[in-house]
């Protein structure tokens, strides 16, 4: 009998499956909406991979004895980064809704991208507090362009559902940037896996400089009405 429930199950979520490839296939605002999500969610995946990349490299740097960094420095170091989120997140949200989610969001990947590779090549606490304070200040702007994009692209009976699905994205890079990056701490040194984190997100910069749209009236869809009925 728990057999047969099990195949039951597995048939339902079989027939799920089937469903939304049709719908992807068929429907061009769902395409465009899982294409959009899909973006979102790598993006954001790859900025948390940057700021990932800095904290699980700590341990070789404060190994590095040309660097002649301590735990206090190294402490002084993640401040600086938490300082830049908190004024990232204070500004940030007004540029998103004055130029739009999109540009922010990628304007956000290549700052983010740019501050920490420099990271990788630097030395000394006071250069490393910098670049990380940027690096982080970019970072901030993910969520407030990405909260942009889906009050454009998404119904407000599906943003529930998209926010949950994206607010996995920063534990899914967690888990690469600790499983991948860094185990190639063991065999690379801390600033090539820096370098490595910087030739991925350069990567999703152009894949998304090419696919990600700021509006459905960009894929050549009807906008979609907002609360008060209006259309965005």
């Amino acid at each position: 009998r728990r057999l047969a429930l099990q195949f039951k199950q597995l048939a339902v979520w079989g027939c799920m499956f089937t469903d939304v490839v049709n719908r992807f296939r068929n429907d061009p605002r769902f395409r465009w909406e899982m294409i959009v999500l899909g973006c979102m969610y790598v993006g954001y995946a790859a900025l948390y991979m940057c700021q990932a990349t800095v904290v699980i490299s700590g341990p070789a740097m404060l190994s590095d004895p040309a660097l002649g960094l301590n735990k206090t420095a190294w402490g002084a170091i993640l401040g600086w980064g938490t300082a830049g989120t908190l004024s990232g997140k204070l500004i940030n949200g007004v540029l998103a809704d004055k130029i739009g989610g999109r540009r922010v969001f990628l304007l956000s990947l290549g700052l983010c991208m740019l501050a920490t590779g420099i990271f990788g090549t630097l030395s000394g606490a006071l250069y490393f507090s910098v670049a990380y304070f940027i690096a982080l200040f970019a970072k901030s702007a993910g969520w407030p362009s990405m909260a942009n994009l889906i009050s454009v692209w998404y119904a407000p009976n599906w943003r529930g559902r998209i926010w949950g699905i994206l607010s996995s994205s920063s534990r899914f890079s967690s888990l690469f940037t600790t499983l991948v990056l860094g185990s190639l701490l063991l065999v690379i040194s801390w600033r090539e896996v820096i370098a490595v984190s910087v030739v991925i997100t350069a990567s999703v910069i152009v894949f998304l400089a090419f696919v990600l749209k700021q509006s459905p009236k960009d894929a050549g869809l009807e906008a979609v009405a907002s609360n008060d009925g209006d259309l965005q």
